[in-house]
């Protein structure tokens, strides 16, 4: 009996001397996550609050992170127009072993020692070096920030759940066969102030109509007159560049479609997904 009474009086003295206890923890204003006396200095607070802010960590993880995108698209970049410039430099010197070939054949030609054919196959492989520099100096254009089209997306630096990466431009498809033998029919132009419709009917003239060119009847108000003459025989796509370049200043395309050939202006060839001359036209993106 005695001992009971002493453990209640010892439980009765613990528990009148809790509130006390409680009452001197709750003196200290509380902070979340550490118990911290709040400074008197303005300073002092600044530099704690620029520390550790939560919205300014978001802020410099964000930071950290548009900083990595940069550098990796600095990278890509820097790798892409490298390869791009030993590319051109490769395709130009194609091009003019081609032309020194062309020249010549037509020298052979002429004191009979080549046959036409051979001229032909000779013009033929400028043509395609002509095509091959155009396409990539289009592709460097575009990584330069020049305009162009992207020819192919580098995608060895993309492999971070974070990075995005560059927008790319579409590719169009390829002229078929079919249509690009027929545009390797040969024609000798010596046109003067010609309508682009007449002209149409020229190309459509030298494919031995195999191929049906059409204006676009929006261009039928404006007046482009081609004018179009050179000492040797070209192809038909070879015409129908300069028909581009001279007619409209670049302002003008050939886009070939189910039905035929449609010359347009270029910004209406835009949103056509389908081949085109020149093969550079950009293709928009819906």
């Amino acid at each position: 009996m005695h001992m009971r009474s002493l453990v209640f009086a010892g439980a009765a003295t613990l528990l009148a001397s809790l509130p006390v206890v409680l009452a001197q923890e709750s003196d200290e204003p509380f902070v979340a996550g550490t118990r911290q006396k709040l400074s008197a200095s303005l300073d002092d607070m600044l530099r704690t609050a620029l520390r550790g802010n939560p919205d300014v960590l978001v802020a410099e993880a964000t930071l950290r992170h548009a900083q990595a995108s940069l550098n990796q698209a600095r990278l890509r970049t820097a790798q892409e127009v490298s390869a791009l410039h030993h590319e051109r430099q490769l395709v130009l010197k194609t091009r003019e072993e081609h032309r020194a070939r062309l020249e010549e054949m037509a020298l052979m030609m002429k004191s009979g020692t080549a046959s036409k054919d051979e001229f032909r196959k000779a013009a033929l492989a400028v043509a395609q070096a002509d095509a091959a520099v155009a396409q990539v100096e289009a592709s460097l254009r575009y990584v330069l920030g020049l305009g162009g089209a992207r020819r192919v997306a580098l995608d060895s630096l993309t492999d971070r759940p974070f990075h995005k990466g560059p927008k790319v431009a579409a590719i169009r498809p390829a002229i078929p066969d079919v249509v690009a033998g027929q545009l390797r029919a040969w024609i000798t132009p010596q046109w003067t102030d010609l309508e682009l419709d007449e002209v149409c009917g020229k190309l459509q003239t030298a494919c031995d109509n195999n191929l049906t060119f059409t204006l676009d009847p929006r261009l039928v108000p404006y007046k482009h007159q081609v004018t179009l003459s050179t000492p040797r025989e070209v192809m038909v796509s070879e015409a129908m560049l300069a028909i581009v370049d001279l007619a409209g200043g670049g302002s003008l395309a050939f886009v070939f479609r189910d039905y035929g050939v449609l010359l347009t202006t270029r910004e209406w060839a835009m949103g056509m997904n389908a081949p085109a001359i020149p093969p550079e036209t950009p293709l928009k993106t819906r």
